[in-house]
């Protein structure tokens, strides 16, 4: 008798090929992407930053930002504030507007660089700031990698847009010099106007480790401008410069679904099962040949 382990290999291989997923899927690739980065820093900012297009934001309009190290942008002027002392306050201590997907103390000095920069996307102006293996102060093991994406959407009227939160690694939520508040991911006008998402200032609320109910990547929030929705991306629409989503209000509303104590299999876990009864098939056909 000949056996021969080829076939199931191949299979093997074939299966690993049908439920990969792509590491860094919710991150936004541009297109014709003019690409800078702030020096490696601690609390640092860019000067003010061309969008490539116009919006309307706050009742204020912009047609620039400031790049924050620290895990957001500002619109008005840049913001080194990286250890909020509150939660319900927090992002309104940067002074101004702020959009902030993660707003925290990073740290880039032994890590990549904070990037950002224009392009297109489906035709479309659009603007991104990317945190990659960032670090926090204090650590350099545990790295988070995550992306503000801004898109104009002026087919609408003047001035509107959407911008996305899309995170695809949270491995820490708080430096060294912490309040005892974690991050905080959402967006303030410093006047009243705030969102903030579920597990905003509780430490290792957003991480990958963290509660099922609030770790940032196995959720998402609203509607994309692409309908591109998926785990890890958390979609607003500005119109008018209003900001608004599909799905609850955060603040006294929760945007995450409850956890499912009895999960369903994901279709990747159904390809898992029936390749492995398929493989069990073939082999007992193989041994009552021989």
């Amino acid at each position: 008798m000949t056996f021969s382990l080829r076939p199931f290999l191949a299979l093997a291989s074939a299966l690993a090929l049908a439920t990969a997923h792509p590491a860094q899927a919710q991150l936004r690739t541009l297109d014709n992407y003019s690409a800078a980065s702030l020096y490696p820093t601690d609390d640092g900012s860019s000067d003010a930053v061309d969008l490539g297009f116009g919006i309307r934001l706050f009742g204020g309009t912009y047609s620039s930002v400031f790049v924050n190290n620290n895990g957001n942008v500002t619109f008005d002027f840049a913001s080194g504030v990286s250890n909020p002392f509150t939660i319900s306050g927090g992002l309104a201590e940067a002074g101004g507007p702020i959009l902030a997907p993660f707003l925290a103390d990073v740290d880039t000095t032994y890590t990549d660089p904070v990037s950002y920069g224009t392009g297109t996307i489906a035709g479309r102006q659009a603007f991104v700031a990317n945190w990659t293996d960032v670090a926090s102060f204090g650590q350099t093991e545990l790295r988070n990698t995550f992306q503000l994406f801004l898109v104009d959407r002026s087919d609408l009227a003047a001035g509107d847009f959407d911008f996305e939160f899309n995170y695809t690694k949270i491995q820490w939520d708080a430096g060294a010099q912490n309040q005892g508040i974690g991050a905080l991911a959402g967006y303030s006008d410093a006047n009243g106007t705030d969102f903030l998402l579920t597990g905003s200032g509780q430490l290792d609320a957003f991480t990958d480790s963290g509660s099922v109910a609030t770790r940032l990547i196995e959720h998402q929030l609203g509607t994309p401008f692409d309908d591109a929705t998926m785990n890890g991306r958390y979609a607003f629409n500005v119109r008018v410069g209003v900001v608004s989503h599909t799905g609850q209000q955060g603040g006294g509303g929760d945007p995450f679904p409850d956890p499912n104590p009895s999960p369903v299999p994901e279709p990747a876990t159904w390809s898992l099962a029936g390749a492995g009864a398929l493989f069990a098939v073939i082999l007992r056909k193989r041994l009552f040949r021989c």
